[in-house]
This record gives C-alpha cells, sequence and structure tokens, in this order.
C-alpha cells in the first residue's frame, strides 16, 4: 500500500494530498483492555508510516482523539469511531486540509439508542446498547448524492432505512459502495478524491460544505482506472482516509492505485 500510495504521490504533484490512518478503539482507549491482552501497537504504526510516505503529508489525529478520552469516541459494542469521533480527528485535520475557518456549529440528531454491532455479534455479549448521531453542519451549502454511474440521486448522505436493519451504522451512505459522488454549491473552487474505508462514511458529512465536489472511492469494491477520475472530475485534493486495522490488513488500495500504471503499459 504505501509504496503505491509513494507512486501515485509521485505522478500527482500537482494536487494536495493527504493520509489520515485513525488508530482504533484498542490504541486510543488502551487503559480499557484487559491486563496483558494480545494487541497490535497502532502508535508504531503510525509512526513507521508517517516516515514512510514521499510526497504526501500524514496526518496523525492520534492526540486530538487521546484528549476526549472521557467521552464516546468510538461505538462499546462496534468497531467503527462514532460521529463525535469523526468531528474531533476533522478539527485536528481541518488546517492542513486547507480548511482555515472550519464550521463549529452544528444540528445533533440521535437517531438510535438501540444499536448493536460487529464487536456485539462476534463476541455473543448484548449487555449494551450504542447511540448513533448525526452531526449536519448549519450552513448553506446544499447537495446531492450519487452512486456509481446510475443517474438516480439522493438529497441526503443518510439513509433511515438502515435504522430499521441491524447494522445502524449504515445510516451513513447505506453502508460501503464503490464509487460515491456528492456535488454541492459550496462554489469552493475545490474537488475532493477520497480514497476511503467505511471510517470515512461518517466523516464525510463533516467535508461537505468545503468542496464542489467529494468523490468517494472504497477500494475493496472499486476496479477501474482511479487516476482517470483525477482528469474526469478535475480534481484538486486527494485524501487517504482508513481505520489502522483496515490499511493494515488490505491490499486492495494498491490495486486500485496501480491500475493506472497498468492502463499506461
Amino acid at each position: 500500500n504505501v509504496e503505491a500510495i509513494n507512486a501515485f504521490a509521485a505522478r500527482h504533484t500537482d494536487l494536495r494530498l493527504n493520509m489520515a490512518v485513525i488508530p482504533n478503539a484498542a490504541c486510543i482507549l488502551a487503559d480499557k483492555l484487559p491486563k496483558n491482552a494480545p494487541v497490535r501497537d497502532q502508535s508504531a504504526d503510525l509512526t513507521a508510516l508517517a516516515g514512510s510516505l514521499q510526497g504526501i503529508s500524514f496526518l496523525d489525529v492520534s492526540a486530538a482523539l487521546s484528549a476526549h478520552t472521557d467521552e464516546q469516541l468510538y461505538y462499546r459494542t462496534d468497531h467503527h469511531w462514532t460521529s463525535l469521533g469523526a468531528r474531533y480527528a476533522f478539527e485536528a485535520m481541518a488546517a492542513q486540509l486547507g480548511i482555515s475557518q472550519p464550521i463549529q456549529n452544528y444540528d445533533t440528531y440521535t437517531v438510535s439508542t438501540t444499536f448493536e454491532g460487529t464487536l456485539a455479534s462476534r463476541s455473543g455479549s448484548h449487555a449494551a446498547y450504542d447511540t448513533v448521531e448525526l452531526y449536519v453542519p448549519q450552513t448553506d451549502v446544499e447537495y446531492y448524492v450519487s452512486y456509481g454511474d446510475a443517474a438516480e440521486t439522493s438529497a441526503t448522505i443518510y439513509d433511515r432505512s438502515a435504522l430499521d436493519q441491524k447494522d445502524k451504522y449504515t445510516v451513513f451512505f447505506g453502508g460501503n459502495h464503490p464509487l460515491v459522488t456528492l456535488k454541492t454549491t459550496a462554489n469552493t473552487g475545490k474537488v475532493l478524491l477520497l480514497f476511503k474505508d467505511s471510517y470515512a462514511n461518517c466523516f464525510v458529512q463533516f467535508l461537505i460544505p468545503y468542496y464542489d465536489q467529494i468523490v468517494m472511492v472504497d477500494p475493496r469494491y472499486y476496479y477501474d482506472n482511479a487516476d482517470q477520475l483525477i482528469t474526469q472530475r478535475a480534481v484538486t485534493d486527494v485524501l487517504f482516509l482508513y481505520n489502522d486495522s483496515t490499511f493494515i490488513a488490505d491490499t486492495a488500495l494498491s490495486d486500485t492505485l496501480n491500475a493506472g500504471l497498468r492502463s499506461a503499459e
């Protein structure tokens, strides 16, 4: 993955390139782990990653998250972070993303108090429920969402039907998709290409007011040439946003980034 990212950065030196790998709860909330629990040292992962990237800025949000460990940064029953955790990360990353004055006021909606996620399913423990919240920036910027090449669009990134399903985290975009496009009225002249895993799904709600277009690519399901998107969509900014566990274990990102090289050959 790192080699592919560095090669991608070398091909696109005219773009603003950033990467954030989000530490999981086992790293940020390590004091809550059982003694001698066998967990990967994600702090070491992030340090090594920051030192191996070339031509791309690495955004480490560990300190920003660690400053709020008394708040619900991660779901208790699921492997994802919460919207609140994503907000603190966004605020820590905003300046590096070129967002000088991020919005401070949000309309917050609690849409579920009965979420039981993947950790509950794997452990068989059903002793707790989680709360799912949405953060809607107080802004005049409007947007619509399209999935893949489908002509059908939606006026919201939120899928309320997901709240009737077991995996209520899929309230964000209805889950993962190969390609999602948000077009906005922000009129900033900026177009963001976002390479992501599911941690980005609740993060995007904070990005909407700052880009004319956000193009989301999930390499686990996307098999086309991502380099072509940069030309087709007039991309100005690129952000890689993953959680540490997925980034370490999954190689789909390198396949997607290298597709442009294979096409050129």
